[in-house]
C-alpha cells in the first residue's frame, strides 16, 4: 500500500522518490501536484505532468494519476550485466 507524503518542494518529492526501495510506493494528492508545479493533476498535456514524469523517471519510478493522486512505485532494479575477464 502506497504511503501518502507531502513534500514541501520538487526537490524533496525527488529526494523521497530517490530513496524508495525497490517495489515500495509512495503518492502525492491532487492538492499538492498543484501546489508543486502549478497546474491541475487532469491536465494531460501539461508541463507539470511532464516535469513530474521526469522525475519519476529519473528516480527509476513508475507514475499512476488518478484525478486525485498521483502515485509513485520503485521499479525494480535493472539487470546489469558484465563480462568476465579471462585471466
Amino acid at each position: 500500500m502506497a504511503q501518502l507524503v507531502t513534500p514541501d518542494s520538487v526537490e524533496a518529492l525527488s529526494t523521497a522518490l530517490m530513496n524508495l526501495t525497490a517495489g515500495q510506493a509512495i503518492y502525492i494528492s491532487a492538492d499538492d501536484f498543484k501546489r508543486l508545479t502549478g497546474e491541475e493533476i487532469a491536465e494531460l498535456a501539461s508541463e507539470g505532468r511532464l516535469m513530474i514524469g521526469n522525475l519519476a523517471a529519473r528516480a527509476n519510478c513508475t507514475i499512476e494519476t488518478t484525478n486525485c493522486t498521483a502515485v509513485f512505485t520503485k521499479n525494480l532494479a535493472r539487470p546489469v550485466s558484465s563480462i568476465g575477464r579471462g585471466h
